[in-house]
């Protein structure tokens, strides 16, 4: 007795619901993709070489960033943000034609919250200052 074998095509998987699927997917994200641009500040940052000769008048604005406080000037007085914006605006950045008069140094150490930075860059940018940063080391 001899078995007869059959042979069956290739049976095809029906793709053409994918097409339609794929069109709504691809409509559905465009339609719920919200459109935003993101906000930052354009920062003017001078280059990093010291001046050969810098005299005692040509000092710039020192700020220091501490995780509990903020410091100014060469001695180092205890200031809050808003006394901090009210005497860079005093300072009066934006009249200045020099870009080496309007620089402001901001020291800050390793631990500073991102947050007490980020809005003390945005007063020194706000006053017409140029940023200059220079990351402290820690005392061991």
């Amino acid at each position: 007795m001899a078995l007869k074998r059959t042979t069956r095509g290739v049976s095809e998987i029906d793709v053409t619901s994918f097409s339609d699927i794929a069109f709504l997917l691809i409509i559905f994200f465009i339609l719920t993709t919200s459109m935003i641009n993101l906000k930052g500040q354009q920062l003017k940052i001078p280059s990093g070489a010291p001046p050969k000769e810098q005299r005692a008048e040509d000092k710039a604005l020192t700020i220091n960033l501490k995780p509990d406080d903020i410091r100014i000037g060469e001695k180092g007085e205890a200031i809050s943000l808003s006394q901090l914006r009210r005497r860079l605006f005093e300072a009066k950045f934006d009249m200045q034609a020099n870009d080496k008069d309007r620089a402001v140094i901001l020291e800050a150490a390793g631990d500073v919250p991102y947050d007490i930075y980020f809005k003390v860059s945005c007063a020194i940018t706000e006053a017409g200052g140029i940023l200059t940063l220079m990351e402290m080391e820690d005392e061991k």
